[in-house]
């Protein structure tokens, strides 16, 4: 009896060792989160799908493949807008590590996973007013232990095992397999330079009927939710648990890259003047101001602490002629934008004159094209800051259909900037 009870466990031990293997290789070769580049078919698993919705675990275990000399980070605006493969670049390999939704901190931390081994020798970093705000928890899919490096850079060796049960041997992965291969009739959403598709945004501004209406959309969602996310709290750059700045991950940035001797590039993005319009109704735009100032001062001090020449900090924000664009009218369903898919996020043929400017190259061609981005400093911040705010009033003067539009939006939306009225209004259930 006791040599059929261990023959009864053998069996049982090595069908699951028989269908856990099962489920590993098929994972591997499926590949629905495009890590392992294992081999990829037309019609079964070229285009992936559930890349998009693992995009930190996928992005971090591809930098770790590819191993990058340049690196673009930023969040989903940099993701759609800068192009890997622009010729300014002076590295050979260059991968967009962007994330949607992030934070500085996180961006502190994909920075220190892709240089931990120093092969990195360029990067870009766009910068966002939203990362700054302290208030601002992580997004579900960012988890420490699978970067190369701890938070103080040190080099982490069991980062490259962090994944491997939940992408060859879980359930999930299974299911992300199964997806794959019943959605190949899709586009994938990401390049494999990790560059946005442009084709994944036009599909979503058809959704919504037209670029207006898309512009409507995310206006709203600023001025209820995104600068507070749900949390009732004004927008605050000290963090809610420890009360320090967040701008000392930006500073952690600078100096790491003095130490490795890369050569950074530092850029505020741009966002369609309409957007503009949006911080001030939302009551931001004294800090943002200050924000700007903040920023310019950590690349200073930083600057003087290493002893070095500063890097230059590039501001693409502002009233100027690419960010005026005019916005195509709720009838104009099938019209499209040239710099812009929407107030937030700009298209990359925007973004090829900013790495232009960035990289003092001349890859784009247009007579009609002017100077765009200011470098700042700390003689110019302030007349730089008063020239936007002097610009402010001539497009107003001159856009006031769209001024009354985003007043009416901030207008429909205030209680949920009321952090008394928005708690009331989330304890009845109710969502921005």
């Amino acid at each position: 009896m006791q040599n059929f009870f261990k023959h009864y466990l053998f069996l049982i031990v090595a069908i699951v060792i028989v269908f856990m293997s099962f489920i590993g290789v098929a994972n591997w070769l499926i590949d629905p989160y495009w890590i392992y580049r294992t081999v990829e078919i037309k019609g079964v698993n070229k285009i992936k799908p559930m890349f998009r919705t693992h995009v930190r675990m996928a992005k971090a275990n591809l930098v770790n493949k590819i191993k990058p000399k340049g690196i673009i980070l930023g969040s989903s605006r940099s993701g759609y807008g800068l192009d890997p493969e622009h010729p300014g670049w002076t590295v050979s390999s260059v991968y967009n590590l962007s994330l949607p939704g992030t934070t500085i901190y996180e961006l502190m931390r994909y920075f220190q996973h892709a240089t931990v081994d120093d092969s990195v020798k360029e990067v870009v970093l766009a910068l966002d007013f939203f990362m700054f705000n302290g208030q601002r928890k992580f997004e579900s899919d960012f988890k420490e232990n699978r970067l190369n490096a701890d938070v103080n850079g040190n080099y982490n060796f069991i980062s490259g095992f962090a994944d491997i049960g939940a992408t060859l041997f879980s359930i999930d992965a299974l299911k992300a397999s199964y997806r794959t291969l019943y959605s190949q009739n899709e586009e994938n959403m990401f390049l494999d330079n990790g560059q946005r598709s442009w084709t994944s945004y036009m599909q979503k501004i058809e959704r919504v009927g037209g670029v207006r209406n898309m512009f409507h959309k995310v206006e709203r969602e600023y001025l209820s939710d995104h600068w507070w996310f749900s949390s009732c709290r004004r927008y605050e750059f000290n963090e809610s648990e420890s009360n320090k700045s967040t701008f000392r991950y930006l500073r952690t940035i600078i100096s790491e890259a003095y130490k490795k001797n890369i050569r950074l590039h530092l850029l505020i993005s741009p966002n369609h003047a309409r957007f503009l319009e949006v911080i001030h109704a939302a009551g931001l735009w004294s800090i943002y101001e200050e924000w700007k100032r903040q920023l310019l001062f950590t690349v200073i001090d930083e600057s003087k602490k290493s002893g070095k020449q500063e890097f230059r900090l590039w501001d693409f924000s502002g009233y100027n002629k690419y960010n005026i664009e005019k916005v195509p009218l709720k009838s104009e369903k099938n019209k499209n934008m040239r710099f812009y898919w929407e107030p937030s996020h700009y298209k990359a043929e925007l973004g090829t004159i900013i790495l232009d400017r960035v990289f003092s190259s001349n890859h784009f061609s247009n007579a009609g094209r002017i100077e765009f981005g200011n470098i700042l400093s700390k003689q110019s911040i302030e007349t730089h800051l008063d020239n936007i705010r002097k610009s402010r009033t001539f497009y107003q003067e001159n856009n006031k259909a769209d001024i009354l539009e985003i007043i009416s939006m901030a207008e429909s939306t205030k209680d949920w900037r009321s952090q008394e009225k928005c708690k009331q209004l989330i304890q009845k259930g109710l969502h921005p």
